[in-house]
């Protein structure tokens, strides 16, 4: 009887010994799971990446090639490219401010618009003027004017000019988030 104690024993421990080492492969099997997962992560990011730079590259390339054409342009001009960069950034500081000055010429003109339409001049936009509004508004160059929403805009403030102005004309903010006029 002994002996098949001292088996019964040893077949337990081994058996603990087993569920122990088995236990140990599954996680070893979910460990190397997530790191396959991992590496398959970071493969595909650095793909992407790879893409990324290959687009920085021509890029630089195109900005190489465009510096070595203003150089050639300078040189034949006589200038050196400081001079020539600095001239570009003079003119865009230039158009910007002209594009600023149409800009408040045009809000000049909406703002006549909208006061020439107050037939009553009691500053607020009735029914009957809107019509008239829309038509002078539609007529202004280089303005795209979106009459649902400047309809849907001027009834939340209930045709008040002075209100319609003060957030929808003022604010450079609401005036491209609105869309309500877009300037060309």
């Amino acid at each position: 009887m002994d002996f098949v104690a001292i088996l019964c024993i040893l077949f337990g421990f081994s058996t603990v010994f087993m569920q122990r080492t088995l236990t140990d492969l599954e996680t070893m099997r979910e460990l190397n799971q997530k790191a396959r997962e991992q590496v398959k992560r970071l493969q595909e990011n650095n793909n992407l990446l790879a893409e990324e730079n290959q687009k920085l590259e021509a890029s630089g390339k195109k900005l190489k090639e465009a510096e070595a054409s203003l150089a050639k342009i300078s040189i034949a001009q006589g200038m050196n490219l400081e001079t020539l960069i600095k001239q570009v950034e003079d003119y865009k500081k230039i158009q910007e401010n002209v594009k600023e000055s149409v800009k408040d010429q045009i809000l000049q003109t909406l703002v006549s618009a909208v006061m020439n339409s107050d037939m009553d001049h009691d500053y607020v936009i009735g029914p009957n003027e809107m019509g008239l509004l829309c038509a002078r508004l539609k007529g202004i160059p280089m303005v795209k004017f979106n009459e649902e929403k400047f309809t849907a805009a001027m009834n939340e403030v209930d045709g008040s000019i002075l209100q319609f102005s003060k957030h929808h004309l003022t604010d450079d903010v609401a005036l491209k988030e609105e869309g309500i006029f877009l300037f060309e």
